[in-house]
């Protein structure tokens, strides 16, 4: 594997890797390949910092079912109980050779639905939809052009039609952004907070943040500037500037971290719900 990561990072098949595999809660190998920036001057070291991009779901899905076992809120929950801005969203219906209209939700979107993918919701840029995908971009709903709060996210969502009726298909999407801004309101507490104090802070996750501090940006990987997608996901991530309480924080998306750190929190999911003598949930998921 070694050998593999090495020829791969000289090959150019990406600039630099971290690579971290554990066992039975061990760690048997953290080892760094290839290079830190694009221009491949700086050696890439084991405590780089990467963009956690969809890896900040697990997090962020951990810790509302965190708030399920406390009983703050049920699976089964319609999210219109503490998000009323999304109480008349439609569905887009799709047929051949006829004009897209706009139905009635079947069922409300739950809970569950957020933290799988069923809620109807998606992506811009994966969207069947020109319309949705349209409304999306023109409305900022992923914060891509600038900053967004997140009551304004949710006024202007609440405008666009469902790509699905709730429950009848996977759809990767903003599912779990949507979660992160229902977790704040059920906690009554930031997003960046609530997961600092439950799992960031006690996992010991010291490198893992919504926020890169000038201090910490000199282990910032880069992306290959030839990658039509660093610019786009540069710019929506605003991780160089300190977005909490001016825009929302995007609990699919949003957070930086480490191998090491990642580690942490997937051996405390591995092991059941604990880690290092603490116990984070209660019963298997």
């Amino acid at each position: 594997m070694e050998r593999a990561f090495a020829d791969e990072a000289e090959r150019g098949s990406f600039a630099g890797c971290v690579a971290l595999v554990a066992r039975e809660g061990e760690i048997i190998h953290h080892e760094a390949y290839g290079h830190q920036d694009a221009a491949r001057t700086t050696p890439m070291p084991r405590d780089a910092i990467f963009l956690q991009a969809s890896m900040t779901k697990p997090m962020t899905s951990a810790a509302a079912m965190m708030l399920v076992e406390e009983g703050r809120m049920k699976l089964s929950d319609p999210i219109t109980r503490w998000m009323p801005e999304l109480a008349n969203l439609k569905v887009e219906r799709r047929r051949d050779g006829q004009p897209p209209e706009e139905v009635a939700l079947e069922r409300p979107i739950t809970v569950q639905d957020l933290l799988r993918h069923t809620s109807g919701f998606a992506y811009s840029n994966a969207v069947p939809s020109e319309r949705i995908r349209d409304a999306y971009r023109e409305q900022n709903i992923e914060a891509g052009r600038e900053a967004i709060t997140g009551d304004e996210m949710l006024r202007r969502l609440g405008g666009i039609p469902l790509a699905f009726q709730p429950g009848t298909m996977f759809f990767y999407s903003i599912s779990t952004d949507v979660l992160g801004l229902l977790i704040e309101r059920v906690a009554g507490q930031r997003l960046d907070r609530l997961l600092q104090e439950r799992l960031i802070g006690p996992l010991g996750m010291r490198d893992t943040a919504w926020f890169v501090e000038p201090g910490k940006r000199g282990r910032l990987a880069e992306s290959p500037t030839t990658d039509p997608q660093t610019e786009p996901m540069w710019r929506a991530y605003r991780i160089l500037e300190d977005d909490a309480g001016r825009s929302y924080l995007k609990g699919g998306a949003g957070l930086v971290s480490t191998a090491a750190d990642y580690f942490r929190f997937a051996q405390m999911i591995a092991n059941g719900g604990h880690f290092e003598g603490r116990r984070y949930r209660r019963r298997r998921w």
